[in-house]
């Protein structure tokens, strides 16, 4: 929603449903967006959100989060002014989407911590990308391996898994880091 807020000036998405582990609330999106300038209503399942231009904003995210961090920072991007996300998720691919979103022309500062300044630009360029591993995945697998036998992950980054290797190792479970 943000990427299309911030360079259409509207979006129109259905309200997320929930999985397995509980509902998926929009509400520091929402919150973000209308600090920016942008009149959110939500009308028949769909959130409708509009703003001739975005303008920068003090957002503060009681509990980080991953989505909302993601969805103001591609919107405060094309915004007039300087957005800051306090409380903001810096998990690794919350730190790519900020590195590339930089390569294309954006200029955040912060990024990797939970302080995020973002100084709106006027456009942004094409930009070719590797996209990191998923460290969820990955860490599924791992735990898969712990629990049934000998597994092997290429191509993750052991920075990325730091925690999930911790508790892995605190329970006994062996494993070998060949980067």
């Amino acid at each position: 929603m943000g990427p299309l807020l911030g360079r259409f000036g509207e979006a129109r998405v259905s309200l997320p449903g929930g999985c397995a582990w509980g509902p998926r609330p929009v509400d520091y999106h929402l919150k973000g967006f209308e600090k920016m300038g942008a009149e959110v209503i939500l009308e028949d399942g769909y959130i409708i959100a509009r703003a001739k231009k975005l303008v920068g904003a003090d957002i503060h995210f009681e509990i980080a989060s991953v989505g909302a961090t993601a969805n103001i920072a591609m919107a405060a991007v094309l915004a007039d002014g300087t957005t800051t996300i306090n409380n903001a998720a810096a998990e690794p691919h919350i730190v790519q989407l900020c590195e590339t979103l930089n390569q294309m022309g954006a200029d955040i500062e912060g990024i990797g911590s939970n302080k995020l300044t973002i100084n709106g630009v006027s456009k942004l360029n094409p930009f070719e990308i590797s996209v990191i591993p998923d460290m969820i995945e990955a860490g599924t697998f791992l735990f898969a391996g712990a629990a049934l036998g000998d597994i092997t992950l290429s191509n993750v980054d052991p920075s990325h898994l730091s925690i999930i290797l911790d508790k892995l190792s605190q329970a006994g479970c062996p494993f070998k880091n060949n980067k």
